[in-house]
């Protein structure tokens, strides 16, 4: 997944993989920079990492949006920000994407 950084704003990727432990593997979060490759962020000091991601739905009606409900339309409005962000979370977002 390639994702905006939340400390330099530059394009970052996930490195999430396994790392072998003593008592087996552990997976290991982490992120890097696409431009140049590090994890740290170009300014210094800061390690990279993206603005996490969003999923808004009104829970009571959570089959699909009542047109009457102001929960319903307030969920829309904002799910339709964070689409337009690319920070919704693909396979819940009520948007459509392009595969």
């Amino acid at each position: 997944m390639i994702i905006t950084c939340t400390e330099c704003k530059e394009q970052i990727r996930d490195c999430t993989a396994f790392e072998r432990h003593e008592f087996g593997h552990v997976t290991v979060r982490g992120w890097y920079h696409t431009r140049t490759g590090r994890y740290e962020c170009a300014e210094g000091g800061t390690m990279a990492k993206p603005a996490p991601l969003v999923s808004i739905r009104c829970p009571l009606h959570k089959k699909g949006a009542d047109e009457g409900c102001t929960l319903c339309y307030t969920s829309e409005q904002v799910s339709l920000y964070f689409h337009n962000l690319g920070r919704c979370i693909p396979r819940l977002c009520i948007w459509r994407h392009a595969q």
